[in-house]
């Protein structure tokens, strides 16, 4: 678990066998040290869908539902595209 918000408490966290974190600008290292427990498998990424500007009733009818887990994507003109995306997403952890 990560929080960009500071309201990780680690120590609650690991008295249930997870790891916890907080990270921000402040500690880039925290990051790396993310990366690190993802590519182990320690911990797992969050999962994400990625909608293009097109699909945009598609993506609000979806969170519409309230059945999404992890974080909904929406593409817009001047930011990655979705195939790079997708790309970023199958690096094997």
């Amino acid at each position: 678990m990560a929080s960009t918000a500071l309201s990780v408490d680690p120590d609650a966290v690991a008295s249930l066998g997870l790891v916890g974190m907080n990270v921000n600008e402040d500690a880039p290292e925290r990051v790396a040290e993310i990366v690190d427990l993802i590519t182990s498998g320690a911990i797992r990424a969050p999962q994400t869908t990625t909608y293009s500007l097109d699909n945009i009733a598609t993506a609000i009818a979806t969170q519409a539902t309230r059945h999404v887990a992890g974080k909904t994507i929406l593409m817009v003109a001047g930011t990655a595209g979705i195939a790079e995306i997708e790309e970023a997403k199958a690096v094997p952890a």
